[in-house]
């Protein structure tokens, strides 16, 4: 029982934030690099390619902006 608390805590954990995307505006160019392509995708309507720009640009949003992984205090986009 103890082992499988241990992998579920390990396996529940997020990630921690890479340094590289601690400046916001490198997170709001990603995030519309994302939305760029789910566009593109939207206007070209192939299912699997579609389904991709979904997921990258829903998991972008979720960890540079709802998860609390880059924001908080002194951020500034240093």
């Amino acid at each position: 029982m103890q082992y499988f608390q241990q992998l579920r805590k390990i396996a529940m954990s997020s990630p921690a934030p890479h340094p590289f995307f601690r400046p916001l505006y490198r997170r709001l160019l990603v995030m519309v690099a994302c939305v760029a392509w789910l566009a593109f995708e939207l206007v070209q309507q192939d299912p699997l390619w579609l389904a991709l720009a979904v997921g990258a640009t829903g998991y972008g949003a979720w960890d540079f902006f709802l998860s609390g992984n880059y924001g908080g205090k002194g951020d500034g986009g240093r």
